[in-house]
């Protein structure tokens, strides 16, 4: 099968959203689904890349057009399939979708969307206010916002708190701008019927109800220490700072306050 044979005849989708929203969780769940292959970051090049991407769109262009596109074709047609950064499986021709669930190429969403034109793109959030919380527990390092953007005069200044809840509004702004589709990580986890509505038919996948329960139980990747208590014990200084930051993007994206 030629490279233009394959890119012809494999359906593909890309679910993204920011990191600590459950990508990897639904990864390996979508994994599962007959005839389809999805991952989650495959290559480490995608970390190094968003960083560019986030200060420079043309960056995000090269890098899909000239690395990304071909690496996906010559990582799914090779004879060890690598997704996860291990091997799964020899590839199988039988399988006519290629997904992907990355955190790391979401501000590669315009890029993708202009290489594959005909593919699916859904944008997963989660509530901020759980996402922070887990951020601000696993680094203490948060990309520095643009030359152009407000935030950067009192960067320095700002706790790490603060800069995460601004990534977070940051991002999922960006998302939500660019992706018509989009899925909240805590109904999919508790409601199989909006599982399946937004997830399994649009993308034509065949993925049981019994898999969907078995990976509920377990959202991978879990933050196990955490540096701050449950929301609903944060003191006022931290709400305040929560909802002047992350505030608006909450209501854009569906979640009371």
């Amino acid at each position: 099968m030629t490279k233009t044979e394959w890119f012809d005849r494999t359906n593909f989708f890309f679910i993204l959203g920011h990191g600590r929203s459950g990508t990897r969780w639904l990864a390996d769940l979508l994994d599962q689904a007959h005839r389809a292959t999805v991952c989650h970051e495959p290559t480490r090049r995608d970390k190094g890349a968003y960083k560019e991407a986030f200060y420079n769109s043309e960056a995000a262009e090269l890098y899909i057009r000239d690395y990304r596109k071909n690496e996906i074709y010559e990582r799914a047609t090779s004879n060890e399939l690598i997704c996860h950064g291990k091997n799964l499986r020899q590839y199988s021709e039988s399988h006519t979708i290629y997904g992907e669930v990355n955190s790391v190429l979401r501000r590669h969403c315009e890029a993708l969307q202009k290489e594959f034109p005909d593919a699916k793109f859904i944008h997963i959030v989660r509530d901020a206010r759980n996402v922070v919380r887990s951020s601000v527990s696993r680094t203490a390092k948060c990309i520095r916002p643009p030359k152009d953007d407000p935030w950067i005069e009192y960067w320095e200044y700002r706790s790490i708190f603060e800069k995460f809840c601004w990534l977070w509004a940051k991002e999922n702004k960006y998302l939500r701008s660019n992706i018509e589709d989009q899925v909240k990580l805590e109904l999919l986890v508790r409601d199989y019927d909006y599982f399946k509505e937004r997830i399994i038919d649009p993308l034509e996948l065949q993925l049981s109800r019994l898999a969907w329960h078995a990976a509920r139980k377990e959202v991978t990747g879990a933050t196990e220490r955490f540096k701050l208590p449950p929301w609903p014990e944060w003191d006022e200084k931290l709400m305040k700072q929560f909802l002047d930051i992350c505030g608006r993007e909450m209501t854009e994206n569906g979640y009371g306050l």
